[in-house]
């Protein structure tokens, strides 16, 4: 557990090989020197911290991409029918990490050749305020899709905790198993989606219709039914503040009578709960 702090940043910015060999470098020539070659793994936490040093300068790896219109949205799709049709095997590349995308791994899908480019699907289409719904591209971010849900007074039934999530991945990962006690999971709020299928066709999935099994079948597929390029979500009204409650438990027992009995009030809009242990 000691050493999740530096390595995390490492991990995070994609410096965790290039680190670890300067540092057993550095424990190379400490022995050499007759010095403690303990000291060299001195250069770790020296490099997180110019890691995290350099990060609060030029500001968070990804920001809101914001909205972009029709029009470009139906190019876009038109593009990559036209790419998937092609014969032979393919990657899927998008421009975000997240937990399952590391910085070297976007990097390493950005010079293939045989490669869907999704990245450009990064946008919020439209947001409804009559019908309370939100037209976003799958590769989105929740960053993305939070801000300008927020722009108009709205915000999503369900956030999961790691703000570089893709909107599309939460619909067929199930979004780190995130979740409300009043709208269930992130998936349950989905109206209806575009999807890119292996034959290079998008077709537009519903509960009803020709591919409602399709629709069904989506949520935590982890993409083996293709690829949702655009998604129309439920959201709710945001309000201007919030009243937080924060409560105590003694036990487990406690905390788990204490869930049941604020999950029951039909008041409350959020309910979070946490559990630390020795």
């Amino acid at each position: 557990a000691a050493m999740v702090w530096p390595l995390l940043p490492l991990v995070v910015e994609g410096v965790l090989q290039p680190s670890l060999a300067a540092s057993l470098l550095a424990s190379w020539a400490c022995l050499k020197r007759g010095v403690q070659p303990l000291w060299g793994l001195g250069l770790l936490p020296a490099i997180a911290l110019l890691c995290r040093a350099r990060r609060s300068i030029v500001g968070p790896s990804t920001k809101p991409a914001g909205r972009c219109g029709r029009a470009e949205y139906k190019a876009k799709v038109e593009a990559v029918e036209r790419v998937a049709k092609q014969p032979g095997p393919m990657r899927m590349f998008k421009a975000t990490t997240s937990n399952t995308f590391r910085p070297q791994q976007i990097g390493a899908r950005l010079q293939a050749q045989s490669r869907l480019d999704l990245s450009g699907f990064a946008h919020v289409l439209e947001v409804n305020m009559q019908e309370l719904w939100v037209d976003v591209e799958a590769c989105a971010t929740f960053e993305t899709f939070t801000a300008e849900c927020l722009r108009d007074g709205l915000v999503p039934l369900v956030v999961p905790e790691l703000r570089t999530i893709t909107v599309g991945g939460a619909i067929v990962g199930i979004g780190v198993e995130s979740s409300s006690f009043k709208h269930g999971f992130f998936h349950e709020g989905l109206l209806e989606a575009d999807i890119l299928l292996a034959t290079g066709e998008v077709v537009t999935i519903k509960p009803e219709g020709q591919y409602a099994d399709l629709f069904q079948a989506v949520p935590n597929s982890l993409g083996s039914f293709g690829y949702l390029l655009r998604l129309r979500m439920r959201v709710q009204r945001s309000k201007p503040v919030i009243e937080f409650q924060k409560l105590w438990c003694d036990s487990p027992n406690d905390l788990v009578a204490g869930l049941e009995k604020h999950c029951a009030r039909p008041e409350l809009d959020y309910v979070d709960a946490v559990a630390l242990g020795d």
